[in-house]
């Protein structure tokens, strides 16, 4: 914006881009601001249909995400973090958009930490349980023998040893997995245009194991790998264990032998969590590693991969009408509406 007091000679009005006022005696000139005739354009929309996605993931996983991103200061500042990379234009694919009228994220690659530990990994989602398999093929893991309903703490010990033989980076000592699941939890209605649908909810769970490093009586250690018993009953070296925790979730990992090989294979993690056989279909995962290095905790990049598509999917489209049709029957006070504000008692 420019002013001057013999500009022009104190014109008003506009041209093809300025616009011309004069405000005290000053001419005041600006760029000329047209009107849009549509602001609800595609890439607008398709932005606004992003947000609840994002601030409904934000509130479930709050716990989870305000100390996810390496180098972030824990609380605001790494929520804020978490709506910035997730809202940035072409950072998630969503498969199912979230319901209108409801707090539920639906069903998107949700960026969930970031950081500078980089490993390699493949995600896999049945619908019934997810899994992480190492990449690379390695000598079988050797379990010690171990009662059902046992303690855990030789497994972790275990897994250490083999670890530091093999040179596993994933499994390095002293790194914590997080398991972190999404599933179909069920379904609500949503009118879209004159008709009422069932829309797929999401919803979370959590588990996770450390790899001990030397430190296997610490109280960290203890916190997190003592939830975890013996499921079933194992014999001395073994190739594979499953273990099962206080809520109820169960992981196997074991080593898939190759035909060729009796003594090495692939190394997969498989997660059963506790609502499988609840009619519940597992959709993504995500595996967020943390390791603390010269007194700083690290993380990795991750994200929800889906694998699986829920029952009832919500387009953008389906999105788009849910959200005119919210509009236009809007119950809110002040749009006319019976909604109670609260103010009086």
């Amino acid at each position: 914006m420019a002013k001057s007091k013999s500009f022009f000679g104190l014109r008003t009005g506009s041209t093809k881009s300025l616009t011309f006022q004069v405000y005290r005696g000053q001419q005041i000139t600006k760029d000329r601001v047209y009107r849009v005739s549509n602001p609800r354009t595609e890439a607008q929309m398709t932005q606004r249909a992003l947000v609840p996605i994002v601030a409904a993931a934000r509130s479930a996983l709050k716990g989870l995400v305000d100390h996810s991103f390496e180098g972030i200061q824990y609380g605001d500042a790494s929520l804020k973090e978490f709506s910035a990379l997730n809202l940035r234009a072409g950072a998630l694919s969503v498969v199912s958009y979230a319901p209108v009228g409801y707090s539920n994220p639906g069903f998107a690659n949700l960026i969930v930490s970031k950081g500078s530990i980089n490993e390699q990994f493949e995600v896999g989602v049945n619908g019934e349980d997810v899994s992480i398999t190492l990449q690379g093929t390695y000598p079988k893991i050797k379990f010690s023998a171990a009662p059902a309903d046992g303690s855990s703490k030789q497994v972790f010990k275990d897994l250490e040893a083999w670890a530091r033989a093999n040179n596993v980076s994933l499994f390095k000592p002293g790194t914590q997995l997080t398991f972190l699941s999404m599933y179909e939890e069920g379904s609500v209605n949503v009118s879209t245009g004159g008709k009422t649908r069932k829309v797929s909810t999401s919803a979370f769970n959590i588990c996770r194991i450390y790899i001990p490093n030397g430190d296997s009586d610490s109280v960290n250690a203890k916190d997190i790998n003592d939830k975890w018993k013996i499921d079933k009953s194992v014999e001395t070296s073994s190739d594979s264990i499953n273990l099962i925790n206080d809520h109820g979730d169960t992981i196997s990992i074991m080593t898939h032998v190759n035909p060729t090989s009796e003594t090495e294979g692939t190394v997969e993690i498989t997660i059963s969590p506790a609502e499988v056989g609840e009619d519940h279909t597992y959709i993504g995962m995500a595996l967020i590693l943390s390791r603390k290095e010269n007194g700083i905790w690290k993380r990795n990049t991750a994200r929800i991969q889906i694998g699986y598509d829920p029952n009832n999917v919500f387009t953008l489209a389906d999105w788009q009408s849910a959200y005119q049709t919210a509009r236009a029957a809007s119950t809110k006070y002040l749009n006319t509406g019976d909604e109670s504000t609260g103010i009086n008692g």
